[in-house]
């Protein structure tokens, strides 16, 4: 700032030198043409190279004054600029500018309060249903976890698997007697049929040979070897069997089901209360978006006082801006008209005629006429144009380079200086976070809102907004704690029941253990005959290979093994369970019960954590403050500011080339007066009546009449020889001709 400082001294103690010497030297200027001095004496002929002299003043001052036109008409759009921002035109203005920034960073809050809010309530909604289910299911989860960890779960999935043992190995013993039963009646037929063929064949052959045996016939070979009518029938084993058929009605869920249920019962009163403790945690996250709203109430008040303030402000600045514009306008026009003035010199210098006689009156020395209009005008207006630019460059000036250079490029890194200097000036942060001592940073708010970043973070909001606080699951805890600790008086629970215990006992003891199933599989496997039979003795051998029967026999055989020894661990561990359930049923649930109201908890505390998340990481992206914020500081530096300095910068363009352009039109003034000047004829003397003289004095007169006479003379014929057409106008010939009739006295 100090190297801006000696540059702005510079700069308005030329202004201000300007402003008081012009009117001296204007003075002083005025002094020396009236005493003839600095062109002011006209010469009677041209000096040397005065032809050359003019072109080039005229065109330099044709250039200077062509480039203070585009500082006049830069002065002029500036000044209507500044009128129309100051006017709020189409609210463009720095008032509409800062309305509008301030309405964004409003709704931005709002928005962002708003969406927070929703956002709590629909996650934590969403999840609700799954925490209520859980804190109702405590008990019952409980309960199964107990029976569970004493096994008895798994031992009653076991007695289930034994019921449809059963049941299947009723339907294969069912399947093996109707098979015997089949066999042994279909063998029964196949021997009577073979001992009628085996005599009838005999007794033929005896009939023919005399003897009963006949080359390969052998009698002995018509006898079936598969005796199915020995094997038992399975009776006894089937009935047994049947006495254990539907085993599932007498397992013990209904008994477990029960002690849920009373369990759920006891507990009953803490469930509801916990599940009731829900509705308190969401109306405390409602309560506490309503309080940030609350604590952010007078921010939004203020932002729209301050807009209310602007808009009321706006008519007066309307109306004194009018004034303004009025001196930019009148300030605008003084330097036209100087520049104005000097095209018009120009314009009749190049164009016009040299004055003298017969000259019409736009000749060059109207042009030199009109160049020291400008160049009095200059001398008149200037210092008091330069005393406006002065006072506008000490206010427009630093307040860029200062203030606004800073802001210019819309780059939060510009604005440390600006940063430090308001962090020192005032304690922001503990105003903004209730006196805490906060290291915030403004650029690197407006470089992370420049990236779009979520505002809790950007702005440490967790120093003003405790959302821990907010989503605070004490409530649902203290309430699960009870129901942990709630005093549990479970009943006992039967899981082998007396019905249970007989017809597992009785499936054991079916006979399938004692049951030997080799002659089964001998007569099974076994030739019917001893021989090759007919086809009868295939389609019997057929039925009694590829039906089913072999798959019973295998299923029944495979039941038998280790029956009982199974049967019993099964019952002993179920008693066990049930005796262990029994004696440490209270302790246990209790435990299990504080296990599950433990991960109900987590599992609360999981879903506000994710909440929680998604409200810092996702929510309230802070682009709008970066963009409102410079939409601010452009409503005064770049609105208004710009075309204020771009018009004190016009008007000092304007007079820094008004100095060269005097002097050239001086200069250019000089040359386009000269003239052939006629003494004699201005003389009094010419005039006196020659009675009235002495004879020397009327010789001398006679004598100068004598020239003049002869000098018009000359003139008119000159004039004839160059117009011998008449093209002379009449009223030249008239002036000559008057002349002469004055000399001669006639």
């Amino acid at each position: 700032w100090a190297t801006y400082l000696i540059g702005f001294c510079v700069c308005a103690a030329i202004g201000i030198l300007f402003f008081i010497v012009m009117p001296f030297v204007g003075l002083i200027f005025c002094c020396c043409r009236c005493a003839g001095k600095c062109g002011g004496r006209h010469k009677p002929h041209d000096p040397k190279r005065a032809g050359c002299k003019r072109k080039t003043y005229c065109t330099v001052l044709l250039v200077l004054n062509t480039v203070t036109l585009a500082g006049v008409v830069c002065a002029f759009l500036s000044n209507e600029l500044v009128y129309q921002k100051l006017t709020n035109q189409d609210n463009i203005g720095p008032v509409g500018k800062l309305t509008s920034a301030i309405g964004h960073l409003e709704g931005y809050i709002n928005d962002t309060v708003d969406e927070v809010q929703t956002t709590l309530l629909r996650q934590f909604d969403n999840s609700r249903a799954s925490i209520e289910d859980d804190i109702r299911n405590t008990a019952n989860n409980a309960v199964d976890e107990v029976l569970k960890t004493l096994n008895a779960t798994a031992l009653l999935d076991q007695t289930k698997k034994l019921s449809q043992d059963v049941n299947r190995t009723q339907d294969n013993l069912k399947n093996v007697a109707a098979q015997l039963s089949f066999l042994s009646s279909e063998g029964r037929a196949l021997t009577d049929n073979l001992t009628e063929i085996a005599d009838g064949a005999a007794a033929a052959i005896k009939q023919v040979t005399g003897n009963s045996t006949y080359g390969n016939f052998k009698r002995d070979q018509y006898v079936v070897t598969a005796d199915f009518s020995g094997l038992d029938q399975l009776s006894t084993e089937t009935e047994q069997i049947e006495q254990s058929l539907d085993m599932n009605k007498y397992i013990a869920e209904n008994a477990v089901a029960d002690t849920k249920n009373l369990t759920t019962s006891s507990v009953n009163t803490k469930i509801d209360e916990a599940s009731s403790s829900i509705d308190s945690v969401r109306a405390e996250i409602d309560k506490g978006a309503d309080s940030v709203r609350d604590s952010l109430k007078p921010v939004i008040d203020g932002m729209q006082s301050t807009s209310a303030k602007l808009e009321g402000a706006q008519p007066d600045i309307s109306k004194y801006s009018k004034y303004g514009w009025y001196g930019g306008l009148a300030v605008s026009c003084l330097l036209l008209l100087v520049v104005v003035v000097y095209y018009l010199g120009v314009l009749f210098g190049l164009c016009g005629e040299r004055p003298g006689l017969g000259a019409q009156c736009c000749n060059t020395g109207t042009g030199a006429n009109f160049l020291m209009a400008g160049v009095g005008f200059t001398f008149i207006f200037a210092w008091l144009i330069m005393l406006v630019c002065v006072i506008l460059f000490v206010v427009g000036g630093p307040a860029y380079t200062e203030v606004c250079r800073y802001f210019d490029d819309h780059s939060p890194q510009e604005l440390k200086p600006f940063e430090t200097a308001l962090l020192k000036a005032s304690d922001l942060t503990k105003d903004i976070y209730n006196g805490k001592d906060v290291d915030l940073s403004i650029t690197g708010i407006l470089d992370d809102c420049f990236h779009d970043k979520p505002i809790y973070g950007v702005m440490k909001l967790d120093n003003m907004v405790n959302l821990t606080a907010i989503t605070d699951l004490e409530p649902l805890e203290v309430k699960l704690d009870e129901l942990k600790n709630a005093g549990l008086n479970i009943p006992d629970i039967q899981i082998v029941s007396a019905q249970l215990n007989q017809t597992v006992e009785n499936f054991a003891n079916s006979g399938l253990v004692t049951l030997n199933f080799t002659p089964y599989y001998t007569e099974v496997n076994k030739k019917l005959t001893v021989g090759d039979l007919t086809q009868m003795s295939d389609n019997l051998k057929s039925i009694a290979l590829h039906t089913s029967l072999n798959q019973s026999l295998t299923y029944l055989d495979g039941q038998r093994l280790g029956l009982k020894s199974k049967v019993n661990a099964l019952l002993e561990g179920l008693q066990q369970s049930e005796n262990n359930f029994n004696d440490q049923k209270n302790g246990l649930v209790t435990g299990q019960l504080e296990t599950v109201v433990n991960r109900v908890i987590a599992q609360a505390q999981g879903i506000v954590n994710d909440i929680l998340n998604t409200v810092r990481n996702d929510l309230g992206k802070c682009r709008p403050i970066y963009d409102g914020f410079y939409a601010a500081t452009d409503a005064g530096c770049v609105v208004v500011l710009d075309p204020l300095n771009g018009f004190w910068f016009s008007v000092g363009w304007c007079l820094f080339f008004f100095i060269p352009s005097l002097i050239f039109a001086v200069k250019l003034a000089g040359l386009y007066r000269r003239e052939h000047d006629e003494k004699d004829f201005d003389d009094p003397l010419a005039f006196i009546p020659l009675a009235m003289l002495s004879p020397p004095h009327r010789y001398m007169i006679h004598h100068k009449r004598a020239k003049i006479v002869l000098s018009l003379t000359f003139q008119i014929q000159r004039q004839n020889i160059l117009c011998p057409h008449g093209d002379v106008p009449r009223k030249h010939y008239k002036r000559m001709h008057r002349r002469l009739y004055k000399i001669k006295g006639l």
